[in-house]
């Protein structure tokens, strides 16, 4: 409990196959997060609950993990087996193993997310997860919102899911902002719950219509008060 499991693989492009347009149900202790599954590299990390049985005194105790993807095809050249995906990397480490998490890089490390394409680009309601902390933290999500569409200016709103205090962060449209969220110690993990108003069309060809774009996320310790 507080670490985290990471799940690297790739999707392949098999042309005609339904791949691309499922998802990745992950398993954690009876847990389960559902991700995109798009075409290409995925590398999440998933915060790791308690087992079921799990004490804290016990010396060990047991983690099930489960991978499932909704979508499966063929593979190719006379390879009949059925796959939704390949995985490269199943590693499970105490911590998250860095602060700095880049979404705008399709592939790149981050952290488990829904509504979130591989590129950052976000649908109106989106989510983050991250496993638990013993610290109080400050959490920076920069986000860009684009001039488009004669795009008016936006009020982004995030949850922590054992709060019921919202933050918002206005969004001038074609400009970058920075939402800062304050995340207390927690002793189980937490999902950040992110919404906005409307969405727009992505330039053509994209057929996407998206809300915004996440482009960086951010944990930093919050600092202790000074010696008076």
């Amino acid at each position: 409990p507080g670490g985290c499991l990471r799940v690297r693989g790739v999707v392949p492009a098999l042309p005609g196959s339904p791949l691309g347009r499922g998802t990745l149900q992950i398993g954690i202790n009876g847990g389960e997060l559902e991700l995109p599954a798009a075409m290409g590299t995925f590398d999440w990390l998933l915060p790791v609950p308690a087992a079921p049985n799990h004490s804290v005194a016990a010396t060990t105790h047991s983690t099930r993990v489960s991978l499932r993807f909704t979508a499966s095809a063929p593979l190719p050249g006379g390879d009949d087996r059925p796959t939704g995906g390949k995985l490269e990397l199943l590693e499970v480490l105490p911590a998250l193993p860095t602060r700095t998490f880049d979404f705008s890089t399709p592939g790149a490390l981050r952290l488990a997310a829904t509504g979130i394409d591989q590129d950052g680009w976000m649908a109106r309601t989106a989510s983050l997860a991250f496993p638990a902390c013993a610290v109080a933290q400050d959490l920076a999500l920069r986000i860009e919102y684009p001039n488009w569409s004669g795009a008016q200016t936006a009020t982004l709103e995030a949850q922590l899911s054992d709060s019921s205090t919202r933050t918002t962060q206005t969004l001038p449209p074609g400009a970058y902002s920075t939402l800062r969220v304050r995340v207390p110690p927690s002793t189980s993990p937490r999902t950040l719950r992110l919404e906005l108003p409307s969405d727009f069309p992505l330039p053509a060809p994209d057929k996407r219509r998206r809300a915004a774009r996440l482009l960086q996320v951010d944990f930093a310790p919050v600092p202790k008060p000074p010696d008076l």
